[in-house]
């Protein structure tokens, strides 16, 4: 199973998750298809430590290593991920956590049908079986009434390519009507929560 992820970017030399970068092959790295930086300009102005238009993965805020050890992180034989077993390809949509309508749309595009680092020659056999969105678009970067449709049809295209949307619930719980933002308000979407120690759920899903 290959998973893909949209976030901040990855360390993917970290020793939790490099072995499972399907752009890794044990001696030399090959991020075609494997990697895309949707990250074309500043966001919130200033400077990024990583860089824009990158052709390898970099994280630019820790927050897309995190998910991706959350998603197929090992370290020696314990497992920290759920899927240990699985490959990760990624791309950042997220500028130092804030991203946009465009940055979040522009990674589902690309990882329903990924290309070479190039941006040609598509492949829509190299796209993940699922994806992870452990971040949210509110109001504040773009998101609102009059834009939700856009999103939603994306998703709905990448369920109808076969693959499963897989998005965070947010932190605003744990009422009931708390998840307030897109991408995990979309039908399309499968929402997990989070649940604590004693497998009740967090005060903050």
């Amino acid at each position: 199973v290959v998973v893909g992820g949209q976030d901040t970017g990855y360390e993917w030399e970290h020793p939790a998750i490099k072995e499972q970068y399907r752009g890794w092959n044990g001696s030399s790295a090959d991020h075609n298809y494997n990697w895309h930086d949707a990250i074309h300009a500043l966001i919130n102005g200033g400077s990024n430590s990583c860089g824009l238009n990158l052709t390898e993965p970099c994280d630019d805020d820790g927050h897309g290593t995190h998910t991706a050890g959350t998603m197929a992180g090992i370290v020696g034989s314990v497992a920290i991920g759920v899927a240990p077993d699985a490959q990760w390809v990624g791309c950042r949509n997220m500028e130092e956590g804030d991203g946009t309508p465009a940055t979040y749309i522009e990674c589902f595009q690309w990882l329903t049908v990924p290309t070479d680092l190039n941006d040609d020659n598509p492949d829509p056999a190299m796209a993940p079986h699922v994806i992870n969105n452990s971040w949210g678009c509110p109001t504040s970067e773009g998101c609102n009434s009059t834009n939700f449709a856009t999103m939603d049809t994306v998703i709905n295209n990448m369920r109808a390519a076969g693959i499963l949307v897989v998005t965070s619930a947010g932190n605003d719980g744990p009422g009931c009507g708390t998840i307030n933002n897109p991408p995990s308000i979309f039908a399309g979407s499968f929402a997990v929560g989070a649940t604590n120690s004693s497998d009740n759920i967090s005060n903050f899903s």
